[in-house]
């Protein structure tokens, strides 16, 4: 019985052998060849039954994916990217995280439909894994909210990641040819009451008027109810006013 089950143990070592190294060599086609990318994304543009569009494919999930555009439309969306360019890290997944080493995106639009449903925020933000974003730059970014002007930003740029409960950006900065320049740090939970800290700079701008003073702005509490302090800061080479204001807002009005 020993030399029988012997060779019975290493049949089945070399068929799982040969299946472990069919698997590797799929997985190595899977992440070369820009076949699987345009399959994969042709099946979920299927799968959205026409709400989601995608422009030509070019690259691979191990070498970085540049694609076209893509446009998602729906009753209350229709966002539209333009040349965007991923790479990524898929050996984190093991470790479940989602990796995104870089990505960048030529333009983007969202236009915003009419909603008669009340702003409510959501019953959890939690996500099933870790997710870490090294860099991400839009060229330019316009927002077109329903029955408002189009509000247009350029040379955005974001650092952030997810873990253990919580939302850190390290690094949010936007440019504005009407609205001036300004940036942000900012940590968020990911269960009510949503925990928030956030730090921020702008340098301000509008058209017509003089020249304004720089403004930092910290808040601190819960995105339902938190304490806002914000300063005007002085000319570089100027005194420091030391003027400052603060106060709290909560949800359905300021206390």
């Amino acid at each position: 019985m020993g030399k029988p089950m012997r060779l019975l143990g290493r049949m089945l070592g070399i068929a799982l052998a040969a299946l472990l190294l069919a698997a590797a060599v799929g997985l190595w086609w899977v992440g070369q060849t820009t076949s699987f990318v345009r399959w994969a994304l042709g099946r979920a543009a299927t799968a959205s039954a026409g709400t989601l569009e995608i422009g030509a494919v070019q690259g691979t999930l191990a070498g970085g994916v540049r694609i076209a555009s893509l446009r998602w439309h729906d009753a209350q969306h229709d966002v539209e990217l333009h040349d965007l360019a991923l790479a990524w890290r898929p050996d984190r997944l093991l470790r479940r995280e989602l990796r995104l080493t870089r990505v960048e995106i030529g333009t983007v639009s969202v236009r915003l439909s009419p909603s008669e449903e009340p702003f409510a925020l959501p019953a959890s933000l939690h996500l099933p894994m870790a997710v870490t974003l090294d860099a991400l730059g839009i060229g330019r970014l316009e927002v077109a909210p329903a029955g408002m002007a189009p509000i247009e930003l350029e040379r955005v740029s974001l650092a952030a990641r997810y873990r253990a409960g919580t939302y850190r950006i390290r690094y949010l900065a936007a440019q504005s040819r009407r609205w001036g320049a300004a940036s942000l740090r900012a940590s968020l939970g990911d269960a009510a009451p949503y925990a928030l800290e956030l730090s921020a700079a702008a340098a301000p701008r509008i058209e017509g008027w003089s020249a304004m003073p720089a403004v930092k702005l910290l808040a601190d509490g819960t995105l339902e109810n938190f304490a806002l302090a914000v300063q005007a800061l002085a000319p570089p080479g100027a005194a420091a006013s030391g003027a400052a204001a603060s106060g709290t807002a909560a949800s359905g009005g300021g206390q």
